[in-house]
């Protein structure tokens, strides 16, 4: 476990936790629009998504919906690792495709693509990735950067065709930020 200092979480977008194996996706989507001031049900997302048991959520779906909702986006694949922590750098959330649940084998990762996962980079430093982690409850995570440079890929299928996404990272940047974890809300 690392303790946690302010500069390894450079975005603090806030915590969603999925509430199924296959909603990654939502709940990463849900974070970066909070982040961004746009609030939506997660339930109402996951159906204007189509989200589904067997696929999850298509990417280019998620990019779509966050258009609508006026952010920009930008889709990479085969994105840099230097591009990736300029986007943080910059402000902006990455939501990224990788592989999920730790193995105790470095090298499994490379040929595994079966366990696709969205999460979104919120940091990171000499040593570590920083995320916030849908399947994780209250708090953020972490990977080896070298770790993480093995799982970033994930595949999906179209047309009965599997593809396969190396390094995808999708960018979304809006306008002010609507969130701060030191503000409290009255509730509704």
């Amino acid at each position: 476990m690392i303790q946690l200092q302010r500069t390894m979480i450079r975005i603090p977008t806030p915590l969603v936790r999925q509430p199924d194996n296959y909603t990654c996706g939502v709940a990463a989507l849900q974070s970066v629009l909070h982040y961004y001031g746009v609030a939506v049900r997660y339930d109402m997302l996951a159906a204007a998504l189509g989200a589904d048991p067997a696929q999850g959520t298509n990417y280019r779906r998620m990019a779509a919906y966050a258009q609508s909702c006026g952010l920009e986006v930008t889709c990479f694949t085969e994105m840099s690792l230097e591009l990736l922590y300029h986007q943080i750098d910059h402000g902006a959330p990455v939501i990224v495709a990788l592989q999920a649940w730790g193995s105790d084998q470095a090298n499994a990762y490379r040929d595994a693509w079966d366990d696709g996962h969205y999460a979104v980079v919120v940091g990171y430093d000499q040593n570590y990735v920083y995320f916030m982690d849908p399947s994780t409850l209250g708090n953020y995570t972490y990977i080896a950067t070298d770790e993480f440079l093995a799982r970033w890929h994930d595949c999906y299928e179209e047309a009965g065709e599997t593809i396969r996404l190396n390094r995808l990272g999708m960018v979304l940047r809006g306008g002010d930020v609507g969130f701060s974890p030191d503000r409290i809300l009255p509730m509704l």
